[in-house]
């Protein structure tokens, strides 16, 4: 029995020691990338301090262009969003940010699915969140996603076992740049979507996912202008999905700059690279417009 308790704790022994170097290869690489999407949650986590941040999903990462935003109002401005990202991944970047620095204003697409509704699990954003467990305010968030979670993220390795190839591919050789985080998409949409894409499901709204939009609210309160924002969708009829943050916007004065069915945009195909989604022209365009708009939002507030 003794031999096999001494041979158990080796074992043990090992795996701690394999698991403790090869997690802090993959976090030094995540650290240390050149390029891609690794680079940009990088930034937010290490680098950035833009007065002015951008915060969402796919659709502000593609639908923003940081440069124009910052020509426009005469602030750096930088692109936060994230793929298939909401609110428990913005407020991580936000708590991220925070422990540097202030921003200034933080201009946050806002996504029903993943920002208010209950029709995609919170789970989703564990791949984003894992990596920078090492954080605290992260930690916590994870803890309220997946209270388990905690006992596998003790595994360094773990924490970036989703993306290992990614990390090690943008650290080497990224397949695609980022401006300021900015991911333009230069293509055309090809296929007609069917009018069956246009309709708005309804989905129960997830306590959770407001619980965290109030936090952002309370958190920026005197602190950072949070705007909040619906880009253009293709042919989208209705704008009834942003009911409820229509409604946190209101109670909390905030300003809630709404083009998300808005004919300058979504009646033109070559401004889309899908459904859902600006390409690099529309992106152009629909930023021009925005950035605009922020900049008179701005004056009226004599912060500009």
């Amino acid at each position: 029995m003794k031999n096999f308790f001494i041979k158990l704790t080796i074992f043990l022994l090992v795996v701690a020691s394999v698991d403790f170097v090869v997690g802090s290869l993959l976090k030094y690489l995540y650290n240390n990338t050149k390029g891609g999407s690794t680079k940009s949650l990088a930034d937010i986590r290490n680098e950035i301090e833009s007065p002015v941040v951008i915060f969402g999903s796919s659709r502000a990462l593609q639908h923003y262009d940081p440069q124009i935003i910052t020509d426009t109002i005469g602030l750096e401005a930088y692109n936060c969003g994230s793929e298939a990202q909401g609110i428990m991944a913005m407020m991580a970047n936000y708590r991220m940010l925070s422990k540097r620095y202030t921003p200034s204003i933080i201009i946050y697409d806002i996504e029903p699915d993943f920002d208010i509704n209950s029709k995609y699990e919170n789970s989703r954003y564990m791949s984003v969140l894992r990596c920078n467990y090492d954080i605290v305010g992260v930690d916590s968030i994870v803890w309220d996603i997946a209270p388990n979670e905690r006992y596998k993220l003790l595994s360094r390795t773990f924490r970036f076992s989703k993306h290992p190839f990614k990390i090690f591919t943008d650290y080497i050789s990224p397949f695609r740049p980022v401006f300021n985080g900015y991911d333009p998409q230069d293509k055309q949409m090809v296929r007609e979507p069917s009018e069956s894409d246009s309709i708005i499901e309804e989905f129960p709204v997830d306590s959770l996912k407001i619980d965290y939009l109030k936090r952002l609210i309370a958190d920026c309160k005197g602190k950072t202008l949070l705007v909040f924002a619906a880009s253009p969708d293709y042919k989208q009829p209705s704008d009834i999905k942003y009911e409820e943050i229509k409604r946190l916007c209101a109670e909390n004065n905030l300003p809630f700059i709404n083009h998300f069915t808005d004919t300058a945009f979504i009646n033109h195909k070559e401004y889309f690279y899908n459904s859902r989604h600006l390409n690099k022209l529309g992106a152009t365009e629909y930023t021009k417009v925005f950035a605009s708009e922020l900049k008179a939002l701005l004056d009226s507030y004599n912060l500009n």
